[in-house]
């Protein structure tokens, strides 16, 4: 990272990349395509997969500004699910 000292990548912000995607949480560089692939294997309450989200990923437990997004999307794959049954 530009203007960092060797070894002080724990304090580097998050790089953009094509292959991660849109970022859902800036304090852990949460892209939108992680949390997509970690829907299918999370409860099938929408409380409880938020919860196994911040969990499994961090998103939502820094300064809370992704839990909106995070929920969305939580919300999205449940509605499709619900859908499809």
């Amino acid at each position: 990272t530009l203007g960092a000292a060797p070894g002080d990548d724990a304090h580097a912000a998050p790089v953009r990349t094509a292959a991660a995607g849109r970022v859902v949480c800036s304090c852990l560089g949460v892209s939108e395509a992680a949390v997509r692939n970690l829907l299918p294997e999370l409860p099938p309450s929408p409380g409880e997969a938020l919860r196994a989200v911040q969990a499994r990923l961090g998103c939502g437990t820094g300064c809370g500004s992704c839990v909106p997004e995070v929920k969305r999307l939580v919300a999205a794959a449940h509605e499709a699910e619900v859908r499809a049954a």
